[in-house]
């Protein structure tokens, strides 16, 4: 009995000195590395104001042709954010391609509200909204108020054209997508019979009526099936509207072809970034001199396969694998210090947390703006060689993410009133 409890005591001391050097360990690395991380950072940041100012100098390295921005959806300042990126990229790279986790149909009516300003086609675009889409608020509506008065003052050869990734959101956006290819199409012939005769059958659909799934998907898969046929021949009757065109009917395609398949979740969000590649790519094909900007949900936008990211191979990395754009996707962080988000979906806020190490972006904040941009790539940077931030898969934190922005004091996005 004795020596059973002389083992056991034995055991405990073991395991407890474990512990203790395991926490040791932890601490010692914790204090190393949090003094190299701020050793690093306070070099390598600067402050942007809401018109897109840097306070102190860009510290974005030239030879980018597309910026990806991740958010967490549903904070207060992200729409904010979002423009006072578009007009920092805009003056000191000439970005003017803006990405949006929209429909292209919904964009396609939007830039014809850039333009014009008639203030009904900004109000249809969020009527076709669902409620629980989370750029269904105020703040957004006014980012496009404040993106139209930008617009505005731009010159006539530079202005800005909003382009969509983003599935078709509800019948109501099907039914003003279909109008618009109606619209693009009407009166035109081609040489290819099977062209004409998908687009008459286009004409003839009623944009008051809904369609089944079955019905329309057998359509706007021959529609989609002539642009891989017969590109030329589209593109050649189409002009102007080509890309527009393309980039609508492969979303109408691939979103009812979605909506009639029975996909596991990591399925489901693999073809979300499917289809925000081969709509990228269309527009990228129509403009490869143009340069690219777009803020979007975190996950599309990392480099590196997340851990806990259910699809394979986001849109970040599918566009970086091509020799033209390889290592010239700058991908920028946003993280957010004393804020919250809505869920709209879920009726849910909740508080944004900050990671570990994370957290020392905070000791660079409080700046004019509210805004902090920092550099994680420069020579000597610690994320350029540990797991800051990160884990898993041998990577490090510049596989994933280049810059960070830092957003503070964010309330949670209220719903439109």
């Amino acid at each position: 009995m004795a020596k059973r409890k002389i083992y056991i005591i034995s055991i405990c001391v073991i395991i407890a000195s474990a512990l203790f050097a395991a926490l040791l360990l932890f601490t010692i690395d914790y204090f190393v590395t949090k003094d190299k991380v701020n050793s690093y950072l306070a070099d390598n940041h600067a402050y942007i104001t809401s018109d897109g100012d840097n306070i102190y100098g860009n510290i974005i390295e030239d030879g980018y042709k597309v910026f990806l921005a991740g958010e967490t959806r549903g904070t207060e300042k992200n729409p904010s954010a979002q423009l006072a990126m578009i007009k920092m990229l805009y003056g000191d790279y000439g970005v003017d391609r803006i990405l949006l986790e929209l429909p292209h149909s919904c964009c396609v009516a939007l830039n014809r509200y850039l333009d014009g300003g008639d203030e009904t086609i900004l109000d249809e675009v969020f009527a076709a909204m669902p409620d629980d889409y989370f750029m269904n608020s105020d703040s957004y509506q006014e980012f496009f108020v404040a993106l139209k008065t930008f617009n505005n003052g731009l010159d006539a050869n530079g202005k800005l054209k909003l382009l969509g990734l983003e599935k078709e959101l509800s019948d109501t956006t099907v039914k003003n997508a279909v109008a618009l290819l109606q619209e693009m199409t009407a009166g035109l012939q081609t040489a290819s019979a099977r062209v004409n005769e998908n687009w008459r059958q286009l004409a003839e659909l009623d944009t008051t009526q809904n369609y089944s799934n079955q019905t329309l998907a057998a359509l706007f898969g021959a529609m989609n099936a002539d642009l891989s046929l017969a590109k030329n021949t589209v593109y050649a009757a189409l002009g102007d509207n080509a890309a527009d065109y393309h980039c609508i009917v492969n979303t109408l395609a691939e979103s009812i072809s979605a909506a009639s398949a029975d996909m596991s979740s990591s399925q489901s969000a693999q073809a979300a970034e499917n289809l925000f590649y081969t709509n990228f790519k269309i527009f990228y094909d129509a403009e490869p001199a143009k340069l690219y900007f777009g803020q979007m949900a975190a996950e599309h936008v990392y480099l590196a396969t997340m851990n806990s990211a259910d699809a394979d191979s986001t849109f970040a990395q599918q566009i970086d694998s091509w020799a033209s754009l390889s290592g010239k996707v700058c991908v920028i962080k946003y993280s957010y210090e004393n804020s919250a988000a809505a869920d709209f979906e879920g009726g849910k806020e909740f508080s944004i947390k900050q990671s570990l190490y994370e957290k020392e972006f905070n000791n660079y904040g409080n700046s004019p703006s509210a805004m902090t941009l920092f550099r994680l790539d420069a020579e000597g940077s610690i994320f350029n060689t540990q797991q800051v931030m990160v884990s898993g898969g041998g990577k490090r934190t510049t596989d994933y993410y280049r810059y960070v922005l830092l957003i503070e004091n964010s309330a949670a996005l209220e719903k439109a009133a």
